[in-house]
């Protein structure tokens, strides 16, 4: 998508890092390339950290190194949602801007009619991605279908795993609810979701609480809720209609058009902070100097 409206804006993507007039880098950056082109602005794009709620295994606290590096070098980085961005603001002092995603609705139209199942549709299973809540919604629902990638096999539960895009496109715009329990760092499938006209349920943290209202565009509870849960999904299957309007409305807000538009906002502003920085002082220095002003001079001079 980035590569597709970029054009339309005058921003071309050339494979010689050497002829750019900005760096941006995804995640990390390789210590070569920082390196080798000091003379570069450079944006961070970072979409989230693992975070040390969850058990890890060492490649994550590696990979947070990484990307902290990379955050810690850039002139400004981007975030989709201020709950990720505030996390990075908060650890590092670092300018960072809120990009969200963005969706083609023409990609997804609303089917005539849903099928009436609720999805659990993530494409991994780790800390995060704990396909637990579905299973226990589905054991105490057993009259409710539910479909999911991952997860334990039921009378009333169908197990798909890992799909294309293409097969888990047609299983996101036939659900009858979406179930968001993932703490998610801004939701790329909830976005496809609401998309399609979908009923979100899910969990109130992460970023879902910026884009998901309560008994409007969704339904969230408190995490490990799953009382709330079940209230959910027969508010969702009772209220299709009205909320299927909503979802879809606020999806529209975010295109990708408007998604590229706040990107160049950045990469001009990039630009322009570190020509600043390379025609103005970088450093402020407060010399304490109270009965002192005899050796000022000196100590500044060393």
């Amino acid at each position: 998508a980035q590569l597709k409206h970029f054009r339309r804006l005058g921003i071309q993507h050339i494979e010689d890092p050497g002829d750019a007039d900005l760096l941006a880098f995804h995640i990390t950056a390789p210590d070569s390339y920082l390196k080798r082109f000091p003379d570069k602005p450079i944006v961070a794009h970072c979409h989230g950290l693992y975070w040390s709620e969850y058990q890890w295994e060492d490649w994550a606290y590696k990979a947070n190194t990484e990307v902290l590096k990379l955050i810690c070098t850039a002139d400004i980085t981007t975030a989709p949602s201020q709950w990720v961005a505030n996390v990075i603001r908060r650890h590092t002092s670092r300018d960072v801007r809120v990009v969200p995603h963005g969706i083609d609705l023409r990609e997804w139209q609303p089917p005539t009619q849903d099928r009436g199942y609720v999805l659990w549709n993530k494409t991994r299973v780790d800390p995060v991605c704990d396909p637990e809540p579905m299973n226990t919604l589905s054991m105490m629902m057993p009259q409710q279908s539910f479909v999911t990638t991952f997860g334990e096999e039921r009378d009333n539960v169908q197990v798909v795993g890992r799909l294309s895009y293409k097969d888990a496109k047609q299983l996101v715009r036939h659900a009858g609810v979406y179930l968001c329990t993932t703490r998610e760092t801004f939701g790329i499938g909830t976005l496809e979701a609401k998309a399609s006209g979908g009923r979100i349920v899910g969990y109130a943290y992460g970023a879902q609480t910026e884009y998901i209202e309560h008994e409007k565009t969704g339904f969230l509870v408190e995490p490990g809720d799953t009382a709330g849960l079940i209230a959910g999904i027969k508010w969702a299957l009772e209220n299709r209609a009205i909320i299927s309007e909503r979802v879809r409305a606020k999806a529209a807000e975010f295109s990708w058009p408007a998604a590229a538009q706040a990107y160049r906002d950045v990469y001009n502003d990039a630009i322009e902070k570190y020509e600043q920085m390379h025609t103005v002082p970088r450093t402020s220095i407060v010399v304490t100097a109270y009965n002192l002003d005899k050796y000022i001079g000196s100590a500044l001079a060393s």
